[in-house]
């Protein structure tokens, strides 16, 4: 057995250089009725990762690489108490159940959310992308 020891300073660094790798799975298609359609996968991918919300990431998928947004613990809005793991892949739309994602988590836009509308979701949610995006975007 070995024991990994870093100072808590480095940890985000190394989190965020990991590769996770997951098969899609069938969610209950909320992101895609609200126009921002998620590639879902098993949240004990990320059982280590303790600091719940919002991310920026990287995909990778075959040979193609995509930017996208990673939404990790409850969905407060829906009443959901269970942890899930969401990804929105920027500028793709397509059917990608069943196939293998591998992605690295990248930086913290914000905490998860309780909205009072489903406009106020889906602002927040154009926000977060602006986020994942950049500021050259």
């Amino acid at each position: 057995m070995y024991a990994f020891i870093c100072s808590p300073s480095r940890l985000p660094t190394i989190l965020y250089t990991m590769k996770y790798s997951g098969t899609v799975i069938h969610g209950d298609s909320y992101g895609h009725a609200l126009g921002f359609p998620t590639a879902n996968l098993d949240p004990k991918l990320l059982a280590h990762v303790e600091k719940a919300g919002v991310y920026t990431c990287v995909v990778h998928l075959g040979s193609q690489n995509y930017g996208g947004v990673l939404y990790l613990g409850p969905r407060i809005t829906l009443g959901e108490t269970k942890r899930v793991l969401e990804i929105h892949l920027l500028d793709f739309n397509q059917d990608i159940y069943g196939q293998v994602l591998t992605f690295e988590i990248g930086s913290f836009i914000r905490p998860p959310m309780d909205f009072s509308s489903v406009d106020e979701l889906k602002n927040q949610l154009r926000a977060d992308i602006t986020a994942a995006r950049g500021p050259s975007q």
